[in-house]
């Protein structure tokens, strides 16, 4: 959570006329594109000769147009491009790319981009750290079950109730001697994961491996995909396993809201949702 101190920093870092230049580009709408300086005052309640300035300013920049028969301004097609650079980061693993290279830095370790694919994790786009040993049996392309495993089991964790029943109801493979199978222990342990908001796969899908699993949610709320970051047991005490679950679920928190994920409300409802509790140590 922000110190008041922070917060006053953080307050002192914006710019006030940027946005009081965004309070005046959203008078605009599909419904109504087209404004006249007494309308955004009004909607805006900033001062007339602000709203002047900061419209000719808009306009100079071309983002903006004012018609010399109604006086009225509206968006420029500039806006639209810039806005449409957006669309590039909607890929999944585009939009995971920077925060997948940057965790892989801090921890030296492999990480994953996991997506639920038919009942399995596939891994989908891969990042390798600098130690000297990095596990190789987790491809780009290649699936492992739900029930085993950091990311897999984070995915089976956060899906729809029914689909993971579907998931469970059918026969489970035991992959190491600490893989569960256990039906009831594995809806334990997926309690324990909603709870805390990530995974740890120890040893149950590979031998001396232990991977660590943080959920990606989209635009809707709904968890999209899971990241996976992990290495050799020995390098993972459990004092390590906490560290490495931050910074996991710092870059899933990353990930998610590049994909237009809403922290504390849920898209649908407008009512704060599982995947905001889940996030919201990593938030703070």
């Amino acid at each position: 959570m922000a110190t008041r101190t922070e917060t006053g920093e953080q307050d002192k870092a914006k710019s006030l006329s940027l946005i009081k230049a965004v309070k005046i580009l959203r008078c605009f709408t599909h419904e109504t594109p087209e404004r006249s300086l007494a309308e955004i005052v009004s909607m805006t309640g900033m001062p007339r000769t602000i709203c002047h300035r900061l419209l000719a300013t808009l306009v100079d920049e071309g983002l903006a147009h004012r018609s010399s028969s109604t006086g009225k301004y509206c968006l420029t097609m500039a806006l639209f491009a810039m806005g449409s650079t957006a669309l590039g980061i909607r890929s999944l693993s585009t939009a995971a790319s920077h925060a997948m290279s940057h965790l892989s830095a801090q921890t030296r370790d492999t990480v994953l981009l996991i997506v639920e694919h038919e009942g399995l994790g596939m891994c989908i786009a891969r990042v390798d750290g600098d130690y000297p040993i990095q596990q190789s049996a987790l491809t780009v392309g290649r699936s492992w079950p739900l029930h085993v495993g950091g990311a897999p089991f984070c995915l089976l964790s956060f899906i729809d109730d029914a689909r993971r029943e579907e998931i469970l109801s059918k026969p489970l493979a035991s992959l190491t001697e600490r893989t569960v199978t256990d039906r009831r222990l594995i809806q334990d342990r997926v309690a324990a994961v909603r709870r805390r908001g990530y995974a740890v796969g120890n040893e149950d899908a590979l031998d001396y491996l232990v991977a660590i699993g943080a959920p990606i949610f989209d635009h809707t709320g709904r968890v999209t995909a899971a990241l996976s970051v992990g290495g050799l047991a020995q390098r993972y005490p459990n004092e390590r396993v906490d560290e490495v679950a931050k910074l996991a679920r710092e870059a899933a928190l990353e990930i998610s809201l590049r994909l237009g994920f809403q922290p504390d409300t849920d898209a649908r409802t407008g009512h704060q949702n599982a995947s905001a509790s889940t996030l919201a140590p990593a938030i703070q």
